[in-house]
């Protein structure tokens, strides 16, 4: 019996990731919640409609996206205008 647990037992590292995973993705969540709960404010600060505004609320997700994989990526040596190693993820 004490042979069958042991060979069930899930890897430590197993467990840190998924709870990475599973933070990153509550985090994001929240994230783009806040954003949508707070987007009547420029709606009526810029008297636009819906759907202008969810186009900035767009772009503010795929800025967010994008971020940690520029930053771990780091800068193209010689680039044009030193253009970021890893393209955005939102506009190909």
């Amino acid at each position: 019996m004490a042979e069958a647990s042991t060979r069930e037992r899930i890897d430590p590292a197993l467990w840190r990731t998924a709870f990475v995973l599973v933070l990153g993705t509550f985090m994001a969540t929240l994230d783009a919640t806040i954003v949508s709960v707070g987007i009547r404010e420029p709606i009526a600060d810029f008297d636009a409609s819906v759907t202008e505004i969810q186009w900035v609320t767009t772009a503010y997700t795929c800025s967010r996206s994008s971020r940690p994989s520029r930053r771990r990526a780091g800068w193209r040596a010689g680039s044009a205008a030193g253009a970021p190693a890893v393209g955005n993820t939102c506009f190909p």
